[in-house]
């Protein structure tokens, strides 16, 4: 018997990832999807006798409460080499503090990402940051993180890299305004990784040219190098 024949109302946690998940469950189950959800309750889901899915705070007559399970709402498992591809050199988080990312080695297919410690200690670790496959396998951690605040993968955004004399969009400030955003060719960044050298000064920040942090600036102000 489906799971719909026997009027199940799954609960809702208030966020949207679940709501969807649950949404997805219901047209899968044969309801139609009329209904946006409101990600900041804790409602039941259900497919109501017009096969519409419907909501309501509290369990409706009849029906039987069902939480999505574990395996049903857990993160896609996230593939942290092909993350890592051509981010060579920059530094990471990991259970042995901060580590820098050596390379992919291609030629090492279960343990792909080689990364090395401040004692010069190279690891090996799986294309999903386990130590091996057995780790895996038994519950272990993923070793390696985006830095010792952020541990979720699915946030982190790979830095940008610029070509010398690549042209580009510069700013003292993280959220410019019109006034504190300029072009200017990329020279090169200095030892801490953090100051741009870029026509003789020096800036926080800076954007590929297709990517100017305020969309307008070129077609109502312009650009100054």
């Amino acid at each position: 018997m489906k799971e719909a024949n026997k009027k199940v109302a799954y609960l809702g946690d208030g966020t949207k990832e679940t709501g969807e998940k649950i949404k997805a469950k219901l047209v899968e189950m044969g309801g139609i999807n009329q209904y946006t959800f409101n990600y900041q309750l804790r409602d039941y889901y259900f497919i109501n006798n017009n096969n519409i899915i419907d909501v309501q705070a509290t369990l409706p007559e009849g029906y039987t409460e069902i939480i999505l399970k574990e395996s049903e709402t857990e993160k896609p498992e996230i593939n942290i080499a092909e993350l890592l591809q051509g981010c060579e050199g920059i530094t990471i988080g990991s259970v042995f503090g901060d580590v820098k990312f050596i390379e992919i080695d291609n030629s090492n297919h279960n343990q792909p990402i080689v990364i090395e410690t401040d004692t010069r200690l190279r690891i090996s670790l799986t294309n999903d940051g386990y130590w091996n496959k057995e780790s895996k396998a038994n519950g272990g951690e993923v070793l390696i993180y985006p830095s010792k605040e952020n541990r979720d993968w699915s946030s982190w955004k790979k830095p940008v890299r610029f070509k010398k004399c690549e042209l580009i969009f510069v700013s003292d400030k993280k959220k410019p305004d019109a006034r504190h955003l300029f072009v200017a060719y990329f020279d090169c960044i200095s030892k801490n990784n953090k100051i741009l050298t870029i026509n003789s000064g020096t800036w926080l920040y800076a954007w590929k040219y297709s990517d100017c942090p305020l969309p307008e600036f070129l077609e109502t102000k312009g650009g100054r190098e």
